[in-house]
């Protein structure tokens, strides 16, 4: 939480610097795998006759605020990632059993941007949240599995600046960005043993005998409206067509040795 409050306060204090600020939001997918889970959902199917799946790939949201110099992309945000599995099995009354998984969580980031003209960045993020197993049996009861954490994200982001969005009479000096981030999290390991004694009545297992191992690859979508000044404005402004006419046939004329 510190490193958190301190990159907040970091956010908030740069306006003495160039740059502005933005807000984005997007979607997020995340291909998730456990070994462990699936070993745990095989001998669950395979004994009560259900058809639980894999769950594989996960989806979710992120959004939030940043601020952007001419070397760095910092940002805060909040985000959901999850997926819930159901079964029936019409030979038991219909009994269903529901799996869900979800990671909810604050994120600081801090990216290097290698090309002051351009918006992409490299860099890593923090988060801190709940990671969570919550479960259904026969339709009795719903258990939770949770646990609070932090976890490292490193990532490589892509940039593209658009206007056709925009009104026409705004697209000269405003502009959005679509980002592209594909990303690896790595996270502390989640005991399943609950998960295990519930689903499978297995009495022996113990406490950080089965543990969720590994981490995730992932990629977010997202649309940054950047909150620029009138300054900012004329900065970023789109070159007529005129002078970018202009500026085409002067070097030509350089290389040809026209007049």
């Amino acid at each position: 939480m510190k490193q958190i409050t301190f990159l907040l306060l970091f956010l908030i204090s740069a306006g003495s610097s160039w740059g502005q600020y933005y807000a984005y939001g997007g979607y997020e997918y995340s291909s998730f795998q456990s070994d462990e889970l699936s070993a745990i959902v095989t001998e669950f199917n395979e004994r009560e006759g259900h058809n639980l799946g894999d769950l594989g790939a996960l989806h979710g949201y992120r959004f939030g605020l940043g601020r952007y110099s001419y070397v760095a992309d910092v940002a805060l945000g909040f985000g959901y990632l999850g997926r819930k599995l159901s079964s029936i099995n019409l030979q038991l009354l219909k009994e269903t059993v529901e799996l869900e998984y979800s990671l909810i969580s604050a994120d600081a980031s801090v990216g290097f941007r290698p090309f002051k003209s351009k918006f992409h960045s490299i860099g890593g993020s923090l988060h801190m949240g709940q990671m969570r197993y919550r479960y259904s049996f026969g339709g009795d009861y719903l258990v939770p599995i949770k646990n609070y954490n932090i976890w490292g994200e490193l990532y490589a982001e892509l940039a593209f600046p658009f206007r056709f969005l925009l009104k026409k009479e705004q697209r000269e000096r405003l502009f959005y960005i679509f980002k592209i981030r594909p990303y690896y999290r790595a996270y502390r390991p989640l005991d399943l043993y609950a998960l295990q004694s519930d689903f499978n009545l297995d009495q022996n297992v113990s406490f950080n005998e089965i543990t969720q191992k590994g981490g995730q690859f992932g990629i977010r979508l997202s649309l940054v409206v950047p909150f620029l000044t009138k300054e900012e404005q004329e900065f970023y402004r789109r070159k007529p067509k005129a002078a970018k006419k202009a500026k085409l046939e002067k070097k030509y004329k350089m290389k040809t040795g026209a007049n």
